[in-house]
């Protein structure tokens, strides 16, 4: 089953630039939240209001201090495809190595430069984006799932352990992808 289900659909330059502003503008706005680890500083609340727009069934769970979001957009019979990712970001060092202030995301000479765009604030607000696409353009069946913890940077115990921990306790099954070794794991 294809999650997408029109397949001469055709990105034209014009909504691919649109897609390409709207994940910078996420992006910059995810970039001012100071989530140093594990403290989320406010991006799940965020990307929950982001989601809830999209008429996610949004969970947030708290453990340890550790602040963690389940969030499923769910459009009828079709296969799940999930979004794994972090808010949080390492301490910035010393300021003055950076050419940006690293919480302001500004915009230097093409780049957009802040603390977590590589890590991964910049996936998310990507992945954000794709969900409106499919969703504003209805162009998927199944559910798409957003996973998202801010302890990945840090001891990393009260994150992803403690989202599929939520998934075991609903006797749900969740596989995931490992590179590692190139399969799906229980």
């Amino acid at each position: 089953m294809s999650l997408i289900i029109d397949e001469h659909f055709t990105l034209t330059a014009e909504l691919k630039s649109e897609y390409q502003s709207r994940v910078i503008e996420y992006a910059r706005e995810l970039l001012q939240f100071e989530s140093v680890t594990p403290d989320d500083a406010g991006c799940q609340a965020w990307i929950a209001k982001k989601l809830s727009m999209l008429g996610a069934k949004v969970d947030t769970f708290e453990s340890h201090g550790v602040s963690n979001l389940i969030a499923v957009i769910s459009n009828g019979d079709g296969p799940d495809l999930g979004f794994c990712g972090h808010t949080d970001v390492v301490p910035t060092g010393n300021l003055n190595k950076w050419q940006a202030p690293p919480f302001a995301g500004e915009i230097k000479n093409d780049y957009l430069i802040g603390r977590g765009i590589a890590d991964m604030k910049g996936g998310i607000a990507a992945a954000l984006v794709a969900a409106e696409m499919l969703v504003l353009e209805a162009r998927f069946v199944g559910r798409l799932w957003f996973l998202i913890t801010s302890d990945e940077e840090g001891d990393a115990l009260f994150g992803s352990c403690e989202i599929v921990k939520h998934f075991k306790d609903a006797k749900q099954d969740l596989y995931c992808w490992r590179t590692d070794i190139n399969k799906a794991v229980r």
